[in-house]
């Protein structure tokens, strides 16, 4: 008998669990994570922005010719009609949303009345 208790005893300590400390190794965990990530974000900020002078450095040699420029103007075109259809499509979210509000407000007034 003496057997069997000490090894449940053994058992219930090496089964103990501490919810404290198991939200300690979570938060410690998590940080790390959180800064691996930021770290890993300024990595990538520091390679764009060399990348990204490197190749604005290169392409101004091309603003000399016309090409350029017209490829300028019809990306600024798409850019303002990807622009206004962006609007376009939200207004009409909206006007949906403001159908279905008008429905439910419907719904409930005639719900009022019936009672």
């Amino acid at each position: 008998m003496d057997w069997i208790s000490n090894l449940q005893s053994l058992g219930l300590k090496q089964q103990k669990y501490s919810l404290y400390k198991e939200l300690e190794v979570m938060i410690k965990y998590q940080k790390s994570n959180e800064n691996d990530q930021i770290d890993e974000t300024n990595q990538i900020k520091l390679l764009n922005d060399s990348f990204s002078t490197k190749i604005d450095n290169k392409l101004d040699s091309f603003k000399q010719y016309q090409e350029y420029q017209k490829c300028q103007q019809i990306l600024q075109e798409l850019s303002s009609q990807f622009y206004q259809q962006s609007i376009y499509v939200q207004i009409q979210l909206l006007n949906l949303e403001i159908l279905n509000f008008k429905e439910v407000e419907l719904k409930c007034i005639k719900l009022l009345n019936l009672g």
